[in-house]
């Protein structure tokens, strides 16, 4: 099933590092760096060798898994090389079982000739290498997200174990983006240890199959502009209940969608280039201009009004509404809507009496009906009414009977 990484340009660093596995046998207190350099040895690092590093990953503690995890993330130009080997020594399987379980995963083929997930996954994990030093080369990257992109490309599909399912006769794994935001949580909270890493990784497996989506959607004359504007808040501030402490950008999760798409070359281990990948180049600029528009004109987080202004001057009334409410004002005052504090009153007066309405229509109680609300990245959308317009369907870019892709 795994398939050995034949790399010429790195065959001298795999050789060095293959004699110098050979040659360690060191104390138990040496476990880190010996089991390190069998991972970025790869294959050619095996052979005699493979139980004596069996044995240590057995015997690794919490510690030295930190260690090696870190490594196996940032040590290795073509991160699939470490991967592979620490599958081979059992590395992955005893410490890593949310990525062990994508091995043997099935995808479906139409999308993904290249195999399972975990084959999918390598590719990605090598293309978000590339993609990051192409980056940091021109300037636009900053060095320390390079380990983002690596981390959010390893963790991109840990939901797909979970919700793959045969349908009809095809392979699909719906809801996987979701599923595997806590997946992704407990793996790096328990094997990196950095808690800026993960709040930066979480929206990107969230996320990661918005932008061609969109795309798409803007391709068949549906306007997403106000569903960009709203992803890019959500990036980043947060979703409650699912990445709430939001920490990412347009710019990251970009990148993170293009790895993917590359991720899929049926005829080798190695990523496809960008222009083998169908439509990659123009939903990819599309997505870049959106967060360079974006970048321009944002404004410093001074609203017009707060939430005291609203309890003196409208009759709404302390209460999840309240939060609902302040939410749309602060989105119309970013999309250019509003203009002045008197402004932002009465509009916040015009969405608490169409919500209201809607709350009533729709709830059988209206505090939770409100809570709902609240959870909504762009709450003006569900107002009676809004269901057809631009904005209510580009929450839903993917019309019924369009297969979607996963």
């Amino acid at each position: 099933m795994h398939h050995q990484h034949n790399d010429p340009a790195h065959a001298a660093e795999h050789a060095a590092l293959a004699q110098t596995v050979a040659q360690t046998t060191g104390p138990a207190d040496d476990v880190p760096q010996t089991i390190v350099a069998a991972m970025l040895a790869a294959a050619s690092a095996a052979g005699a060798g493979i139980d004596h590093y069996r044995a240590m990953v057995n015997a690794m503690t919490d510690e030295m898994i930190v260690e090696a995890s870190m490594t196996l993330l940032t040590a290795a130009e073509v991160p699939s090389v470490a991967l592979r080997f620490a599958l081979r020594i059992g590395f992955i399987q005893r410490h890593w079982p949310e990525v062990y379980a994508l091995v043997g995963t099935p995808q479906e083929p139409e999308w993904h000739p290249e195999g399972d997930v975990w084959q999918h996954t390598l590719q990605v994990v090598d293309a978000a290498a590339s993609i990051a030093e192409r980056e940091i080369a021109a300037g636009r990257l900053r060095d320390t997200d390079r380990l983002v992109l690596i981390a959010g490309a390893l963790c991109h599909d840990l939901g797909k174990p979970a919700t793959t399912a045969t349908i009809d006769g095809r392979i699909t794994s719906r809801g996987h983006e979701d599923a595997g935001v806590p997946l992704a949580r407990d793996f790096l909270d328990r094997v990196v240890r950095q808690p800026a890493l993960t709040r930066h990784v979480l929206p990107l497996v969230a996320e990661h199959m918005r932008p061609p989506l969109l795309y798409q959607s803007e391709q068949r004359g549906e306007s997403q502009h106000r569903a960009v504007r709203a992803l890019e808040r959500r990036l980043r501030t947060g979703k409650p209940g699912l990445y709430p402490d939001g920490g990412s950008s347009l710019y990251l999760l970009t990148l993170i969608a293009e790895a993917d798409q590359r991720g899929r070359n049926p005829h080798g281990t190695t990523p496809l280039a960008r222009h083998q990948v169908q439509g990659c180049d123009e939903w990819r600029s599309w997505m870049l201009d959106h967060h360079e528009a974006l970048q321009r004109t944002a404004q410093p987080a001074t609203p017009y009004i707060t939430a005291s202004d609203l309890l003196e001057q409208t009759s709404i009334g302390a209460g999840p509404a309240l939060g609902v409410v302040l939410t749309c004002v602060e989105l119309d005052q970013r999309d250019g809507l509003v203009a002045s504090p008197a402004e932002a009153v009465q509009r916040a007066q015009d969405h608490y009496e169409r919500l209201s309405r809607y709350v009533e229509q729709t709830a059988a109680d209206a505090h939770r009906g409100w809570s709902d609300l609240r959870r909504r990245d762009d709450p003006r959308c569900v107002a009676p009414g809004a269901a057809s317009t631009p904005a209510a369907s580009a929450s839903h870019p993917q019309p019924p009977g369009r297969r979607r892709r996963s």
